[in-house]
């Protein structure tokens, strides 16, 4: 898989640092909701509630993870009539026909509360709000105090609901019973976890669902009557186990949500992707980078083990800066899970030379379990790569009959295997490392370790 870097997205670790609303104080706006509802910042203010406004974009793989968290604090805090005011607003949806990506958003994720968005009425649209508050990344959630300050600038990682209710709670914002009765049965679609042949979905249904029948398929144009004769019928919410699926395929998600008294709602969809076959062991990926004339060229060498997994570039001092924890959430919520060897093109330009960068990423195995971070330091020299970190990957590795490796220098290169007791048992010279293949037929199952150019490698063979 070819995936091209650009510019913005080989600085992502140094612009993540800042990835938060830099004003202090509120800029007030009028618009227009898509219900048709005239929103007044100041007029929600100057009525003793705190605004939280989300910064978000449909297609943004992020915001679809923290979406469902925020819509289910917005009920736990009161659905908008109590301490705090829920609003999102995108720079850059429309809900012009055919493309419905604004009622697509709201109804996947059941949003009650008043979205903006590019084409909304004026005087101010999503647009120019997100220019007034400076918004650098996506998602970006602030909360407004009835002062106009903005007493919190980001909160990210949005985990659960529960993150949002702490991180309003210091403000003296509790937690409220939604006023008046809910009229129509529904239910919100959350995927937890997408594995290779399993995908597990939250549902949650509203007071008014008696029950809901959900069902799972590749067929993405399924209706009602479908869903309530094949369906599974639930009553509680929770997550639901689709298991037997197909690996790398595209699922649709239903949920038809019927009443005490048997009236049904809108059927619900959500779509969700099973990952590449995968083992059970622990995921890692493999580095390699060369420079051309234009571009530095990274390879991606995940090992079996790995179903999908995620990747990114930055300077060495944003990573240490944000910490590990920080680096390996934002990846997997990056939204760009990749399956099997690929490579990325970063173009020269990008790269400051003389700074220490890392190629970093992490991967998941066939369970949906996270796996190591791998991480391959570099320096961009006057037309070299110079690599701090080992630049090769041995594969397959555990091995039974041969093994591979891959660098990024075309260099002759000695390579000794010893055994636990420390015996050199094989020695081998390479003539190109970039491209090197050693019989191991003749070695005993166990676990050994490789000396290349003195790298210290462990090697297990079956």
């Amino acid at each position: 898989m070819k995936k091209l870097f650009t510019f913005f997205l080989a600085l992502t670790m140094s612009i993540a640092v800042s990835a938060q609303c830099s004003l202090t104080e509120a800029v007030d706006f009028t618009t227009t909701d898509h219900h048709g509802n005239e929103i007044h910042l100041f007029d929600i203010l100057d009525g003793g509630q705190y605004v939280l406004i989300d910064f978000f974009f449909t297609t943004c793989g992020p915001c679809q993870n923290s979406t469902p968290n925020v819509v289910d604090a917005y009920y736990a805090l009161g659905c908008n009539q109590h301490d705090v005011f829920f609003m999102e607003v995108s720079p850059s949806d429309h809900n012009n026909e055919p493309y419905l990506f604004i009622d697509n958003w709201i109804n996947t994720y059941g949003i009650e509360y008043p979205t903006i968005y590019l084409t909304s009425g004026g005087p101010d649209t999503g647009e120019d709000i997100c220019n007034m508050y400076q918004i650098p990344a996506y998602p970006t959630i602030i909360l407004i105090s009835p002062d106009r300050q903005i007493v919190v600038q980001d909160i990210w990682p949005v985990s659960s609901a529960q993150t949002i209710i702490d991180a309003l709670a210091p403000f003296g914002i509790e937690e409220h019973e939604c006023d008046g009765e809910v009229q129509n049965p529904d239910v919100i679609i959350d995927v937890e976890t997408e594995a290779s042949y399993s995908l597990d979905i939250k549902f949650t249904p509203n007071a008014a669902t008696a029950s809901y029948y959900v069902l799972c398929s590749e067929n993405a144009e399924l209706e009602a009557g479908d869903i309530l004769l094949d369906g599974v019928q639930l009553t509680n919410g929770g997550v639901h186990t689709f298991s037997g699926l197909n690996a790398e395929t595209v699922y649709t998600i239903y949920a038809m949500p019927v009443s005490t008294d048997g009236i049904m709602g809108n059927l619900k969809t959500a779509t969700a992707t099973t990952l590449c076959p995968g083992g059970e062991g622990v995921s890692t990926i493999e580095f390699a980078i060369e420079v051309g004339e234009a571009f530095v060229i990274v390879d991606a060498m995940p090992n079996g083990e790995t179903s999908e997994y995620h990747y990114a570039m930055g300077k060495v001092s944003a990573f240490e800066e944000m910490g590990e924890d920080y680096v390996i959430d934002g990846l997997l919520h990056d939204g760009n899970a990749v399956c099997g060897n690929g490579f990325w093109q970063v173009p020269v330009e990008a790269i400051e030379a003389g700074i220490p960068y890392y190629v970093f990423g992490i991967g998941l195995n066939g369970n949906a379990e996270v796996g190591e971070l791998s991480k391959l330091e570099f320096t961009l020299g006057e037309g070299v790569i110079e690599v701090t970190s080992a630049s090769y990957s041995i594969f397959p590795n555990p091995a039974t009959s041969t093994i591979n490796i891959r660098s990024i220098a075309n260099i002759e290169a000695e390579v000794n295997i010893y055994d636990m007791t420390g015996r050199c048992v094989k020695n081998v010279v390479v003539s190109d490392m970039s491209n090197a293949t050693i019989n191991v037929e003749d070695l005993n199952q166990g676990v050994y370790f490789m000396n290349i150019n003195g790298v210290i490698e462990k090697l297990v063979i079956e």
